[in-house]
């Protein structure tokens, strides 16, 4: 990349005098411990009778739309698909296996699922695991329902109403699939979810072809531009490094901590006003997009705010002399060429979880951590207004507030900090060390790290190339975007 200028007052090197260059050492200081807070709270919590409920509430959800996924994919004869994914749940809790005995009836038919659940039996009494009262009746009563004659009239196992209530109020649509198995008749209701796992599969299908096309032209243009940088053909955007960007770690700091007493303040809120749950995603962007008015504090603290905003990248492309259409035209090429950065993210995860987790077997019934941000919770079975609400915070108010923060206060003073280290070793320690912060403050877990920041790391390039944040915000809030929908359509 060539370099470019910026007329940014008090360049480094330069006898210009400037304003205040702040405490870039003590402010992160206070990142790094906030950080290191953060993390700290999220490892913590899992051990917490309410991060035990979190986990199981996501691992209930994941484990439904992995079932929607196997029935859709049976629907459609996509049967090497289906054994495969069945495996899976002969692993892991006892309340997974539980429906894994569900799914395999679906499957395979009454004697599978009834093998399966003396197979469950042996294994936990191998294992000296003893089931608690709940899932001790649930097993009672799918072993009825799978002993029973499959005839198109009897009533599964010969369940009484409240049985069946009980069944379905504590397996939810596993305890549906049982109550109707296949070879029963084709019951309204069999009907009514078969023909919905047959419509998410299918729009699953749509959607992965889709990000696979979108892949494809991903990597040509990545390719492309790959070696458009290394001729020296791609004009760098981020302009010179100047004295007073050393505020810009303090503005980063203080953001840290405006973001974290916005969020305990909120939760106060919704707690002592139980009526504004209903608004509460739509509150609760609104009130983090309020955050971002923490770029004014280097003005507060003498620097002018053009150079302000100029620094962290409030333009309309390098040097201001962009559009936005170009800019948003850039960020929607840009999602594509976040596609096969994410595949070597998603391989670094899967590389990660071989190496420090041991391979599953019969007798280990440890719960499963299933890595996914407390959203898909408002997504499960959320009303339209709630999706719409979802759609508004994850697509619109976090790429517009992190990449403000993240690749432009956060990356443009790191890129001051190390400019003496050339143009690439300061790009490389900029864009790491932004990307691993921005992946560990994250809600998913410290195991999904690596895709985050491979994801991070694209944006952060979009952001060294053009000089503005019009494209990564645009790049994050299509991958945002597309990531709610495909959630949507598999959880609906």
């Amino acid at each position: 990349m060539q370099q470019s200028n910026d007329s940014g007052t008090g360049p480094l090197g330069s006898g210009t005098a400037s304003p205040p260059t702040g405490f870039p050492r003590l402010a992160w200081g206070a990142i790094i411990l906030v950080v290191l807070l953060i993390i700290g709270q999220h490892i913590a919590s899992d051990s917490t009778e309410a991060g035990r409920d979190y986990r199981a509430k996501i691992s209930h959800i994941t484990e439904r739309m992995e079932g929607q996924v196997i029935v859709g994919a049976k629907t459609l004869g996509l049967r090497a698909a289906v054994e495969s994914s069945l495996r899976s749940f002969e692993v892991g809790s006892v309340g997974r296996r539980i429906r894994g005995v569900v799914l395999i009836g679906e499957v395979n038919g009454s004697d599978a699922a009834q093998a399966a659940l003396l197979r469950l039996e042996v294994q936990m009494d191998e294992a000296g695991v003893e089931p608690d009262p709940e899932q001790a009746r649930m097993m009672e009563l799918l072993g009825r329902v799978y002993a029973g004659p499959p005839t198109a009239d009897s009533v599964p196992g010969a369940l009484d109403p409240e049985e069946q209530d009980a069944l379905v109020g504590q397996l939810g649509w596993f305890g549906d699939i049982a109550l109707h198995p296949s070879g029963r008749g084709a019951t309204s209701e069999r009907s009514r979810w078969v023909s919905k796992a047959r419509v998410v599969m299918i729009g699953l299908g749509v959607l992965m072809l889709l990000l696979l096309t979108g892949f494809v032209v991903g990597l040509v243009l990545l390719v492309v531009l790959i070696v458009l940088a290394c001729q020296g053909r791609l004009r760098h955007g981020m302009g010179t490094a100047s004295r007073q960007d050393g505020l810009l770690a303090e503005t980063f700091a203080v953001w840290l901590v405006l973001f974290l007493l916005v969020q305990y303040l909120l939760g106060l809120l919704f707690e002592w006003i139980p009526q504004l749950q209903a608004i509460q995603l739509l509150l609760t962007g609104v009130a983090q997009g309020l955050t971002a008015g923490v770029v004014l504090w280097p003005v507060l603290r003498g620097d002018r705010w053009s150079r302000v905003r100029r620094a962290i990248g409030l333009t309309t492309g390098p040097e201001g002399r962009g559009s936005w259409w170009r800019e948003i035209g850039w960020g929607l090429c840009g999602y594509l060429m976040l596609l096969p950065l994410l595949l070597v993210g998603v391989l670094l995860v899967a590389v990660t979880q071989w190496a420090v987790t041991a391979s599953p077997s019969g007798t280990d019934f440890s719960q499963s951590e299933d890595p996914a941000h407390p959203i898909l919770l408002y997504v499960s079975d959320g009303s339209l207004w709630t999706i719409l609400q979802v759609y508004f915070v994850a697509a619109v108010v976090a790429p517009f507030l992190e990449e403000i923060v993240f690749r432009g206060v956060l990356y443009r003073q790191l890129r001051t900090a190390t400019h003496r280290w050339g143009l690439f070793g300061s790009m490389a320690c900029s864009l790491l060390v932004v990307s691993l912060v921005f992946a560990a403050i994250h809600p998913q877990g410290l195991m999904v790290v690596p895709a985050l920041a491979t994801i991070a790391v694209g944006l952060g390039v979009m952001r060294e190339w053009r000089g503005s944040l019009l494209a990564p915000m645009v790049m994050h809030g299509c991958f945002n975007a597309v990531l709610i929908t495909m959630m949507v359509v598999v959880t609906r």
